[in-house]
């Protein structure tokens, strides 16, 4: 009988020695706490894991399990000595490390080794499976797949994700695209991730809270379009199983620094809108972070600010000057797609966000070209 999708990913999971779980380069809380979720049910299971994102940096985020995650893949491949014993048997095995040299120490009984009889190779991996979660495809993941490419084409990898735009890429691939969030999708797997034969143990409250931070965040709080009835079931069965809903919503959306605080100030004092307040823009300058001493990180907060306090608003776009090139980031709710909205533009993402770069493009010259292809595509996708 063919195994059913969470069989097979957990069935991979249970096959497995050493595994890797990694998410995208490019940030989202709905990746970050999904991965984190999974990674904390398996390591309750006993399974030997690690986290890697890359250039991963801490996250103000409290929340979360505390599970670590490194910004890059480190002793990947292994390296075999190998010592032909023939008739010998092994009695003593020893080694100690002196600077730079490594000292091997063998003891045998019943013969004698020689140098002949040592070899060296390059060996496996040291992970035999590789989790992506959140990632549309293998390049989202920067130089974790850039740097390490033959490892992730000889090593099975598991897809968890729930874009339109996901490419497919694993050898499991656990996308659905009807969730409204990575963490969706995660929920779903977890009943099958347990060990066969045992009975279902009650829901960690980290765990629950890790999944609905996801859920909220790549919803905008439940506003998104993609929200379903079996959405709002899964957030309600974690709030009962103890996630704190109240820490997240202060996290995210109540509690900020002053620096973030004054990059809000300055980007909303140049907020602009069109189309009858459907779609709100803003344009950033590099001097914004360096006068408020804040970030791009900072800036997520806003778009969601803008989506709570505008109810007409429906598109977002920030404009963010990045040395000689500008970064663009669209949120869209309800029913226009985000990368439709973008299809003249070389975005990724998925229904509720796009984001892309234009190269050697001033801030006024790249606010003109976007603003006037997304009014275009959002007058004719509303006549749809």
């Amino acid at each position: 009988m063919a195994l059913t999708l969470p069989e097979q990913v957990a069935a991979a999971v249970q096959r497995s020695q050493h595994l890797l779980i990694t998410f995208p380069k490019d940030l989202r809380l709905d990746a970050l706490a999904s991965a984190l979720a999974l990674g904390a049910v398996l390591r309750q299971q006993g399974k030997v894991l690690d986290l890697v994102a890359d250039g991963f940096a801490a996250v103000p985020y409290d929340f979360l399990p505390k599970l670590h995650i490194t910004p890059k893949v480190e002793g990947l491949q292994q390296f075999v000595i190998k010592v032909k014993l023939n008739d010998a048997k092994l009695e003593q095995f020893s080694y100690d490390l002196k600077g730079k040299e490594l000292n091997i120490y063998c003891t045998t009984r019943g013969g004698a080794l020689k140098p002949q009889d040592v070899s060296a190779e390059s060996g496996g991996f040291r992970y035999d499976l590789i989790i992506a979660v959140g990632a549309p495809d293998l390049a989202s993941l920067g130089k974790i797949y850039t740097d390490h490419r033959e490892f992730f084409e000889r090593t099975t990898i598991v897809n968890i994700d729930h874009q339109a735009g996901n490419e497919h890429y694993g050898q499991i691939n656990a996308v659905d695209l009807n969730a409204a969030a990575t963490a969706e999708v995660v929920y779903d797997l977890l009943p099958a991730l347990r060990p066969a034969a045992t009975p279902e143990p009650p829901l960690d409250r980290a765990v629950a809270t890790a999944l609905l931070a996801g859920m909220i965040s790549a919803t905008h709080s439940f506003r998104s379009s993609k929200v379903t009835a079996k959405t709002l079931r899964i957030a309600s069965a974690l709030v009962a199983a103890g996630a704190d809903r109240d820490t997240i919503i202060r996290t995210l959306y109540q509690s900020h620094s002053v620096s973030t605080l004054k990059l809000w100030g300055r980007t909303l004092a140049r907020l602009r809108s069109d189309v009858n307040g459907k779609l709100v823009w803003a344009p950033v300058p590099e001097s914004d972070f360096l006068e408020s001493s804040a970030s791009a990180d900072d800036l997520p907060g806003v778009t969601d600010a803008l989506i709570t306090t505008l109810p007409a608003a429906v598109v977002v776009v920030l404009l963010i000057q990045e040395g000689p090139d500008v970064m663009v980031r669209l949120s869209s709710l309800r029913h226009f797609h985000a990368l439709q909205l973008a299809r003249q533009f070389p975005a990724h993402g998925d229904q509720s966000s796009a984001t892309w770069k234009m190269p050697q493009r001033t801030l006024p010259d790249a606010e003109r070209e976007v603003i006037a292809a997304i009014k275009e595509n959002l007058e004719e996708l509303e006549q749809i």
